[in-house]
C-alpha cells in the first residue's frame, strides 16, 4: 500500500458544525496522570505507531469536487477565497507556501497522504509527520496554555490535551495566520481554535474529528473527520527535504490575489 501522495482538503468529509466548548483540562500535575495514561492505554486507547489516512478518502484531489459543503466563511472572506480558487482553476499562479517549502501547519499537516507516527508517553504524545518533518507535541501533564499574550505562534500551535474514557481530547491555539487549512488555500486567523477528538476504531483504524473555530474568518465552528489506517510492516516516516525539490518560480503577488494570499507575511515570524 502506498501513503504518499497529494494533500487532500481539509473539507473532503465535513460534517455539520457542532457546538463548540472549551474543554476542561486538569489543572493539577500530578503521579494521577501518569495512573489515567496506564489506564487508557490498558483499555485498548495506544495509538502508538505508524498510520496514514485511510485509502477510502482518496489520494488525489480535485479543487471542483474536493468539498462536500462550502466551508463557513463570512462573506468577506469567502469572497476573497472564491477569488483564490478561481485563478487556480484558471491555472494562474496563487501563492503556494508548499511549493516554497514553508510547512503546511494545522491541520493541514493532517491532512497529507504521507504517513505519521505516533509516540505515547507519560506526560506527552508526539505526532511526527513525513511531510515537511514536522513535529506536534500534545502535552498531557495538566498544563494550560500559556497566557495569550505569552503564546509563541507556530505552524502546528500549541497543543494540550487529556483523557476521556478512550479517547484523547486535544486543545490547539497559536498557529500561525500565514498558513493554510489545504490545498484549496482555505485562510485562517491567528486566533484560530482546534478541538480533537481521537480514538481507536479496531486496532488498525483511527478516527480523528477536528472542529476548528475562528471568530475572525469563520461564521461558525466547522468540524471535519479524518479515518487514518496503520501502516503495513515496514512502512515508515521518511526523511523530507523540501529544499532539494523546490523548483518554483520565485512567486510575485498580482492585484488579483486574494488579500491574503500574499508572499511577504508568511516569511514573518509572529510573536
Amino acid at each position: 500500500m502506498k501513503f504518499r501522495g497529494l494533500c487532500t482538503g481539509f473539507g473532503l468529509i465535513a460534517a455539520a458544525a457542532l457546538p463548540w466548548v472549551q474543554p476542561a483540562l486538569p489543572a493539577d500535575k500530578t503521579a494521577a496522570h501518569e495512573a489515567a495514561y496506564l489506564k487508557y492505554l490498558g483499555a485498548g486507547a495506544d495509538f502508538s505507531g505508524v498510520w496514514a489516512l485511510s485509502p477510502k478518502q482518496g489520494r488525489t484531489y480535485d479543487p471542483d469536487a474536493g468539498l462536500k459543503q462550502q466551508p463557513p466563511l463570512n462573506p468577506v472572506w469567502m469572497a476573497e477565497w472564491q477569488k483564490t480558487r478561481a485563478r487556480q482553476r484558471a491555472g494562474e499562479k496563487v501563492w503556494d507556501p508548499l511549493g516554497h517549502c514553508l510547512p503546511p501547519g494545522m491541520p493541514h499537516t493532517m491532512s497529507g497522504s504521507y504517513p505519521m507516527e505516533i509516540l505515547m508517553t507519560p506526560g506527552r504524545v508526539t505526532l511526527l509527520t513525513e511531510l515537511f518533518n514536522e513535529t506536534r507535541r500534545i502535552w498531557t501533564d495538566g498544563r494550560q496554555h500559556p497566557p495569550a499574550d505569552e503564546i509563541e505562534y507556530t505552524f502546528v500551535g500549541d497543543s494540550v490535551g487529556h483523557w476521556e474514557g478512550d479517547t484523547l481530547l486535544i486543545d490547539t491555539v497559536g498557529v500561525r495566520a500565514e498558513s493554510v487549512l489545504d490545498v484549496t488555500f482555505l485562510p485562517h486567523s491567528d486566533q484560530v481554535h482546534f478541538i480533537e477528538r481521537v480514538r481507536l476504531k479496531g486496532k488498525n483504524e483511527l478516527d480523528w474529528t477536528i472542529t476548528m473555530e475562528d471568530p475572525l474568518v469563520y461564521s461558525k465552528p466547522w468540524t471535519v473527520t479524518r479515518i487514518f489506517v496503520r501502516a503495513p510492516p515496514g512502512e515508515g516516516v521518511r526523511e523530507f527535504v523540501c529544499a532539494e525539490n523546490n523548483v518554483l518560480d520565485k512567486y510575485m503577488p498580482t492585484p488579483e490575489d486574494a488579500f491574503y494570499d500574499q508572499v511577504d507575511p508568511r516569511l514573518k515570524t509572529q510573536k
